[in-house]
């Protein structure tokens, strides 16, 4: 599937279909970002932007805001409309990442989002990611040794897991710091997360 094949089908019914499925409260995901929020402050470091590609309605963008009590600036992006229309935060709006600036946030992450870029597409997607961060890289995904591609909603070509900690350093130079699972216990479909740190 083409790039822009791709796009068609999330900026399109599909895509809104999916934002009226995925409705997360986000507390039960609070728990988790204090985790991986704290990974950084572990090292010393302070943060004070956040940039989430693919947002959606930014359930996850609201949960960082209320357990840091708005003290940073978070804000997101998605290439649909249809989350952003009911979006849980003032400060997301439709976009790419190949077109924001560099080094523009602090940290920026995504959360279900590289899973559904096609294989051809993503390295180009990865190292716009590590272009927009000043110095940390999160993935939230699903998980294989393996690039291996499953069946979404019916459909081929929408869905594939992968080692993406092991993709990112592939393409650029990062270490990674900190790494675990969550389950729908804590608000993630049962995805591994890769925090990461760009080497000077």
């Amino acid at each position: 599937m083409s790039d822009e094949a791709s796009s068609n089908i999330w900026t399109g019914d599909f895509g809104y279909a999916y934002t009226a499925r995925n409705v997360v409260d986000w507390r039960t995901r609070t728990e988790a970002w204090h985790a991986m929020l704290g990974a950084i402050w572990d090292t010393g470091a302070t943060i004070g932007s956040i940039l989430e590609v693919g947002c959606n309605r930014g359930h996850n963008l609201k949960a960082i805001a209320e357990i840091t009590r708005r003290r940073l600036e978070v804000r997101g992006i998605d290439i649909s409309m249809a989350g952003i229309m009911d979006a849980l935060v003032p400060t997301v709006k439709q976009g790419t990442i190949d077109r924001e600036p560099s080094e523009s946030a602090d940290l920026v992450f995504t959360a279900g989002l590289l899973i559904h870029i096609p294989p051809e597409d993503l390295d180009d997607m990865l190292r716009h990611i590590v272009r927009v961060s000043r110095r940390w890289v999160l993935a939230i995904e699903y998980y294989a040794p393996e690039p291996t591609e499953i069946t979404y909603q019916g459909q081929a070509g929408l869905l594939w897991k992968r080692d993406f900690e092991a993709d990112y350093q592939r393409v650029a130079d990062l270490r990674g710091v900190a790494t675990g699972f969550w389950d729908t216990e804590h608000g993630f479909d049962r995805c591994h997360w890769w925090l990461m740190e760009k080497v000077a």
